[in-house]
């Protein structure tokens, strides 16, 4: 089985027959009940067997402490309240990395490393049916997430990349239902890509106007259209800070002492 936040459905899974599971990365709502597949042997990438040994990389807050004020020992403490385990050890029995074809009888898998969402992010093509899932490369409408603390935009953009060069059959992602088939697989790709260049644009935009702080920016809500919760709020940041991190690179803005950036 690959990931386990199944949620409802968590049950036809029937967790004590699984003898493997995949994480394809450390999140939280991906491997929330890892505990209940106690026959399993647990994997994931050797990166991400080392994000697990961090709880705010698994709440996807690693960098918490910078960008909010409120405490960051009460956000872990609720999800350890949702969930126990949460704030234990987590098991990894084992890891996977590109190149590895795991082999379960009938269904071959082709592990794909895929950084961008996380660093050691991965995703699985089934080469016998075409079909690639593509973890938390997800093509949802407020996608693509890139905000852990050490993985740059440009990786999640050759991950993409790679999706398109690859040229599967069909594709599904960790939190979307649909099945996307090949004739619609380049476009949808391509919008979802572009997400990332527009919201460039329209960090730059916003600098061009005036002077900002990342405190500023967030509150435009640059890359979320809401923020419902202070999680949202944290991770608005921690993207706008990937972006402001690419202008700079990119030569097109700088910044000052005060926090302050400026278009050039």
């Amino acid at each position: 089985m690959i990931d386990s936040g199944a949620g409802k459905i968590l049950e036809e899974a029937r967790p004590p027959s699984v003898d493997v599971m995949i994480n394809s990365h450390c999140h939280i709502d991906h491997v929330w009940d890892n505990s209940l597949f106690v026959n399993a042997r647990i994997v994931t990438h050797p990166l991400e067997k080392e994000n697990f040994k961090d709880h705010a990389k698994i709440g996807s807050i690693e960098n918490w402490k910078k960008y909010i004020p409120e405490d960051l020992d009460q956000i872990l403490a609720l999800m350890g309240a949702a969930n126990p385990a949460f704030l234990g050890r987590w098991c990894i029995d084992g890891t996977i990395d590109e190149g590895d074809v795991i082999d379960a009888g009938r269904t071959k898998i082709q592990v794909l490393h895929m950084p961008g969402h996380t660093t050691g992010h991965l995703t699985f093509f089934f080469p016998d049916e075409g079909l690639l899932f593509c973890g938390d490369i997800c093509l949802t409408k407020v996608g693509p997430w890139y905000g852990d603390g050490a993985t740059p935009v440009v990786a999640f953009i050759a991950s993409i990349d790679r999706i398109l060069a690859l040229k599967p059959d069909r594709v599904v992602s960790g939190h979307n239902k649909e099945v996307l088939s090949a004739p619609f697989i380049p476009g949808v790709f391509a919008e979802y890509r572009e997400r990332i260049y527009q919201r460039d644009d329209r960090i730059l935009a916003a600098l061009q106007e005036s002077p900002t702080t990342l405190d500023e920016l967030a509150a435009r809500k640059l890359i979320y259209p809401a923020h419902p919760s202070i999680l949202v709020v944290y991770w608005e940041k921690a993207m706008i800070v990937k972006h402001l991190d690419r202008l700079m690179t990119q030569g097109a803005i700088t910044g000052d002492e005060q926090g302050r950036f400026f278009a050039l």
